[in-house]
This record gives C-alpha cells, structure tokens and sequence, in this order.
C-alpha cells in the first residue's frame, strides 16, 4: 500500500461523496454517527488528526459493503482503494448467500 490508512479513508469517503452527489444518499457526517458516533469524524480527519484501528476497521467494513452505497454499487477507484487496504468489496451475491 502507498498510502496511510486515513488517506485510503478519505479516498473513500470522496468517492462515496461523489455518488452521494450523483444519486442522493447518507451525509459523510451521518455515515460518521452511525459507524463511528461521531459525526465530525471526517472532517477532523482532513485535518490531520489520526484514528483508532478499531474505527479504521469499522469504516473499512462499512465501506466495503455494496448496500451500504449510493444506487448499492461500488466505483471502480473505491474498489480498488478497498482492496489496497486488504478489504475487496463484498459482491452482492455473497450478500444474498450470507442473509
């Protein structure tokens, strides 16, 4: 991996922002409150400030499920972004073998 896991995160989170934009869904803020309870999250990470591994984890693990994304489909550069962290995006066909 290039990049630290906070900027992976980020990569995320605009990507996410950027289909949010296209097609309406969840505020970064509210994705925040409900993964993490703290809805300032990614912007003080913009800012610099660091997390918890177990915040990391649970974004990544939020992140990498297709329900959980605008139109519940994952871009390309998400994608791989997930994958570079070790966490590839779930399909949706495990989602509906897992229920």
């Amino acid at each position: 991996m290039d990049i630290t896991y906070e900027a992976a995160l980020l990569k995320l989170a605009n990507a996410y922002a950027e289909q949010v934009a296209k097609h309406g869904g969840k505020s970064l803020a509210r994705v925040a409150t409900i993964v993490v309870n703290r809805g300032s999250f990614f912007e003080r990470l913009r800012e610099g400030a660091g997390c918890s591994g177990r915040n990391l984890d649970r974004l990544f693990e939020w992140f990498r499920d297709p329900a959980n994304w605008p139109a519940r489909r994952i871009g390309k550069d998400a994608r791989a972004t997930l994958s570079s962290v070790g966490r590839p995006a779930l399909e949706l066909s495990q989602q509906k073998d897992a229920a």
